[in-house]
């Protein structure tokens, strides 16, 4: 069903050093699940950036590996936010 959006594009970010950023990116996501549950549908945007990474790195996809990284930047951005307020 969504296999026509996954084409193997832009692979210099699905490289070596692409795929430790996204495992580190992934593992703090997963991180940042369980204080974010105090926030309804808070993890919502961290599960998102996970799927996109996920679609990446199946379908060396450097586009939605981008999309994934941005993805990234807004949980910290509203992470930050929401436990933190400010």
């Amino acid at each position: 069903m969504i296999d026509f959006l996954v084409a193997e594009r832009l692979t210099l970010f699905t490289g070596k050093i692409g795929q430790r950023l996204t495992a580190l990116a992934c593992v703090i996501h997963a991180l940042l699940m369980i204080p974010l549950e105090v926030v309804p549908f808070a993890v919502t945007l961290p599960g998102s950036a996970l799927i996109l990474f996920g679609l990446a790195v199946t379908g060396r996809d450097g586009f939605f590996m981008l999309l994934g990284h941005g993805a990234t930047i807004a949980t910290f951005y509203l992470s930050y936010n929401w436990l933190l307020g400010s």
